[in-house]
């Protein structure tokens, strides 16, 4: 009985985990989804899976390489100045699915910040890098 209790345990575990995957967007407290990752094949695949559910993709990266990178501080306004999305210590990759619009994105990774401008109209899609200075190669 012992044996099938931890089977049934183990079964519910890997079920958990699966569900986890198939709906991986979360949602603010003011309705915006949005689902990030961007930290190894497996997550940057899933994200691809999901991307048409979005029409806002950001990709945080440094240098002239390109390298992604995590904790990035991301805030998202409209032209009133309201803001409409913030998420923190985010990863390279982020997708969000805002209304139609113009927005501003402020992003900050180590206090050093980045800024774009975009405007969002009904059936389009944006991708925006925001690049970083890597720092190891100041002089």
């Amino acid at each position: 009985m012992k044996l099938y209790s931890s089977l049934v345990g183990l079964l519910l575990l890997s079920l958990s985990a699966n569900l986890t995957l198939a709906a991986p967007a979360q949602q603010t407290p003011q309705g915006i989804r949005y689902m990030a990752g961007g930290i190894g094949d497996e997550e940057v695949a899933l994200l691809k899976q999901h991307q048409k559910a979005f029409n806002l993709h950001l990709l945080f990266s440094k240098g002239e390489s390109g390298e992604a990178v995590p904790n990035v501080n991301v805030s998202i306004y409209n032209m009133e100045g309201k803001l409409v999305f913030r998420l923190l210590e985010t990863l390279p990759r982020l997708n969000i699915q805002l209304p139609t619009g113009r927005y501003a994105i402020v992003a900050s990774l180590l206090g050093e910040k980045q800024s774009h401008r975009f405007t969002l109209k009904e059936e389009e899609t944006k991708r925006v890098i925001l690049n970083w200075k890597d720092p190891s190669t100041d002089e």
